[in-house]
């Protein structure tokens, strides 16, 4: 081998061997201070609940997910609690130090000690792209199969859209509806903000969906008071301030707005979902509502819409699907943060 090619085949040796050792030091470093901070946070607080805060970063969110995917969210709850012999255990979700409570009594601890000892918290990721908002202050048809799931979002996100801001073009609440789902997929996420994240995809999408709403509200203020739609939200948030006459801004109006179009997209549809899986098992249980119903019907008018007496009547239909949001719960959990130390459970 020529004197000049082996000079070059060592110099080029020696600039990766050199990168690799500084990519290796710098990883080796970062560990090392993440694995300080984490020292530090437990030795500061010393009466924590037993668990474990996983690995750096994303500490034991990825085996949320898994379980998640799997459709079995709640075994991450339970192997923990298993493991630990705690009702409550410690991790780390969404790069976040986090206390999950897991029974009923845990459940009520939190709400009975709302604005004491915690109050309402989201994680990092919701917080940048929900921005300031009301929780971050203080089917198809003609088919004999179809796919439930899909189509109950579908359905609940255009009803959010036409009770919400008056979105009736179905071309309009599709184009909204494939953004959502980008955003939703990364709301509750590890805040990574580089392409191929969730995180990333959910900041585009809801860039986009800010965009359309603004443009909603620009089109609402420029028309005459006397067309707007007086019975939908985007009205009511226009034309009402709060107890001082402070009214909010476009940008505070744009963030209450995707607020209550997530709380009319996800949680019905999931409900809506579970409701029709147990009524499809409990025959019976579908015909009752079904009489219940349709003796409301027969009140109404052609046309006439439903008031809340019409509500208060659909007795039986409101316990069945309580009693469903009580064995599937359309979420797994809500989010919390301490106000104060306090102890729990021992």
């Amino acid at each position: 081998m020529a004197p000049w090619i082996s000079m070059h085949l060592s110099v080029l040796l020696s600039i990766h061997t050199g990168k690799a050792l500084a990519i290796f030091l710098l990883v080796l470093l970062v560990v090392h201070v993440l694995h300080s901070r984490k020292l530090k946070f437990t030795k500061q607080y010393k009466n924590l609940p037993p668990g474990s805060f996983g690995w750096p970063v994303v500490g034991e969110t990825l085996a949320l997910f898994r379980t998640a995917r799997a459709g079995r969210p709640d075994s991450f709850m339970r192997e923990r609690m298993k493991k630990y012999d705690s009702r409550v255990f410690r991790t780390k979700l969404f790069n976040e130090p986090t206390a999950v409570f897991c029974d009923a009594e845990g459940n009520r601890f939190p709400f009975a000690n709302e604005g004491k000892k915690v109050t309402v918290w989201w994680p990092s990721s919701a917080q940048k792209l929900l921005g300031s908002c009301i929780i971050t202050i203080g089917g198809e048809e003609g088919k004999e199969e179809v796919m439930v799931y899909p189509a109950a979002k579908l359905y609940a996100f255009e009803t959010a859209c036409r009770l919400f801001i008056s979105i009736s073009d179905r071309k309009h609440i599709w184009e909204l509806h494939h953004l959502f789902s980008e955003f939703l997929d990364g709301v509750i996420s590890i805040p990574l903000n580089f392409p191929g994240t969730k995180y990333y995809r959910a900041k585009k999408a809801v860039k986009h969906i800010r965009g359309e709403l603004r443009e909603i509200i620009t089109q609402r203020k420029s028309s005459p008071a006397g067309s707007w739609n007086p019975e939908d939200l985007l009205s009511y948030l226009l034309q009402n301030g709060d107890e001082n006459g402070r009214f909010l801004t476009d940008d505070e109006i744009v963030n209450n707005l995707l607020v209550f179009l997530i709380a009319g997209h996800e949680p019905t549809s999931s409900t809506i979902t579970s409701l029709v899986k147990f009524l499809a098992e409990m025959p019976h249980v579908y015909r009752t509502i079904l009489q219940e119903q349709r003796e409301i019907a027969k009140l109404k008018k052609p046309g006439e819409r439903l008031k809340p007496e019409d509500i208060r009547m659909m007795k039986y239909s409101w316990s069945v699907v309580s009693e469903v949001i009580r064995l599937v719960p359309p979420v797994i959990g809500a989010f919390r943060v301490a106000l104060e130390d306090f102890s729990y459970g021992g």
